[in-house]
């Protein structure tokens, strides 16, 4: 009897349900589980013995929430997720996705200048299979990726400019059905909406509910980005609650589950509540949360595409024309008043922080410190956009303040208890030319964070173990993963779950971005080992969600 490949003994066995773990043994043969037991005298001799003796023995982590299907083009490896444990990830959320149609289509619509280096390195695709194929070129990945259509995306690549303004017309949404059921059928999980953003807020819900017609049929997802933003306006928590019911009655109508995107733990417990009467009158809904963040930090250029994103007349247009405008802003008034009523200018000067800038007058000075160095008036619009017209100013700007320092207590009492809760990073790739680009600190800690929470909150870690594993693969529809069952695939995770980590915040700054979790003894992906006694393989066995092979 030919030997199996690797045998995990005496590890304490968290199988993903749930259940409460026992001591037990895990082998892992051609890529899959081939048995999970009690009885050490069953397991087979194997080429390769783990000793698991007071670790944990835990199904691969799954995030169903990320922004990195370009970014996996430049980094396939992912370490920062691998590091935390993290075998599986799904993209394409938020309403913005890679695909359905070409590359050279995305670098018009998003104008990000990920899009351009990859363009002249000759990358082009038309469709999901395209994609992948992709992933492939360059060697395949560290880990499993899935891919969402993104419903904004989708509605200009349709509609172009007209996409802000009016509905679809009837061939329009035609051709759109067709590109949702065609990226159905390659293998998409779902779709997402953005309804905060242009061009998805201009969607009503019939629009919606009538593109998801394909999902269903295809047992899809729907994962929201409520329309908390734009819509109903910022952080109010009655918003936050008329979004999240306007997020289920979509999917009630369009009978398709729900998945609602980075639903914030501090704002308010309500919206929870709301979501398990959903759940207890037999709505299949879920949420993902980002557990800890101050906000993204974003350096020159990231800001101006930020600034160039809220400015409806410059959709779709250059960057350089928008730079050409914002030199000679007193000429442009209608511009500036997009700008005065834009959400990142209205961002209290308080909570802003210079980062990275090179002039130590500045440098980790509020906006509103700033102001008074300059000799501005102290509000984020002046500064800011004072600060972009320096052609000497190097630096980026982060707005927001860390989750757990807001009053009332973060997460909200009982928030993280709700079992329909997991956790999800809404990571946007880190850029790999320069890591300074576009980064949150503690994102990258999104999984043990998740954890601690949990744990301190009187979660017990088997059903912590739970949210993170196989949870987000029934939401997502991700089949053979998410538990430790004989037949599924053999993502894997070796570890000490007090041990896992992300480093303390004195050890963060925002000089020092480049920061991963700590603690994680082995994972396999598809049975092979990408990190070994802590250490990065360089194995790259990652498949695309549908079953797509990517090496």
């Amino acid at each position: 009897m030919q030997k199996p490949d690797v045998a995990i003994i005496n590890g304490e066995i968290i199988d993903g349900t749930g259940e409460l773990g026992f001591r037990g043994h895990v082998v892992i043969d051609g890529g899959r589980i081939a048995a999970v037991c009690d009885d050490q005298e069953a397991i087979p001799e194997a080429r390769r013995l783990i000793d698991a003796r007071g670790r944990a023995v835990t199904p691969g982590f799954i995030d169903p929430h990320t922004h990195v299907g370009l970014y996996l083009l430049e980094s396939p490896m992912q370490e920062v997720y691998l590091r935390q444990g993290v075998t599986s990830l799904v993209t394409g959320n938020c309403g913005s996705s890679v695909i359905p149609g070409p590359l050279s289509a995305h670098a018009a619509y998003r104008g990000e200048s990920i899009t351009g280096r990859l363009l002249d390195r000759g990358f082009e695709w038309e469709d999901l299979h395209g994609y992948f194929q992709a992933l492939r070129t360059v060697g395949g990945t560290g880990l499993n990726t899935g891919v969402l259509l993104g419903h904004g995306y989708l509605r200009w690549l349709v509609m172009g400019r007209a996409s802000l303004n009016r509905p679809m017309t009837d061939s329009e949404m035609a051709r759109a059905l067709e590109l949702v059921d065609e990226g159905m059928s390659q293998g998409a999980l779902g779709m997402s909406t953005g309804l905060s953003y242009s061009p998805g807020l201009y969607a009503d819900m019939d629009e919606v509910v009538e593109l998801l017609g394909p999902v269903r049929a295809h047992g899809g997802v729907y994962a929201t980005h409520i329309r908390y933003e734009g819509g109903y306006g910022f952080a109010n928590p009655s918003s936050y609650a008329r979004a999240v019911e306007e997020a289920l009655e979509t999917a009630r109508r369009a009978r398709v589950r729900l998945q609602i995107s980075h639903l914030d733990m501090g704002v308010t417990a309500d919206c929870y509540e709301i979501v398990a009467r959903a759940r207890a009158d037999g709505q299949d809904v879920t949420v993902d949360t980002i557990p800890k963040s101050t906000g993204y930090v974003l350096d020159r250029p990231s800001t101006v595409n930020s600034l160039m994103g809220e400015c409806e007349s410059f959709f779709n247009r250059s960057v350089e024309e928008f730079e050409e405008v914002l030199a000679k802003l007193d000429s442009h008034p209608d511009v500036a008043a997009e700008l005065r009523d834009s959400g990142f200018l209205k961002q209290s000067p308080r909570d802003g922080l210079i980062a990275n800038s090179g002039d130590p007058r500045l440098e980790g000075r509020t906006v509103e410190q700033a102001a008074g160095i300059l000799g501005l008036e102290p509000n984020t619009y002046d500064v800011v956009l004072a600060l972009l017209a320096d052609d000497r100013f190097t630096g980026g700007f982060m707005f927001g303040t860390r989750r757990d320092d807001r009053k009332p207590p973060y997460p909200l009492p009982g928030v993280i208890a709700h079992p329909f809760l997991c956790p999800g990073s809404d990571v946007i790739g880190r850029d790999v030319v320069d890591p300074f680009a576009r980064y949150d600190v503690f994102r990258a800690g999104t999984f043990p964070i998740f954890l601690r929470y949990c744990l301190k909150r009187g979660v017990i870690l088997e059903e912590s173990i739970r949210r993170m594993t196989s949870l987000p693969a029934q939401s997502m529809g991700i089949s053979e993963r998410g538990l430790l069952r004989e037949g599924y695939r053999a993502d894997v995770l070796i570890f000490d779950p007090f041990k896992l980590r992300y480093p303390i915040l004195d050890d963060l700054n925002y000089d020092h971005p480049a920061r991963s979790a700590e603690g994680l003894d082995w994972s396999f992906v598809n049975g092979a080992a990408v990190i070994e006694e802590g250490y990065l393989t360089g194995s790259r066995p990652g498949q695309a969600l549908s079953g797509f092979p990517l090496s």
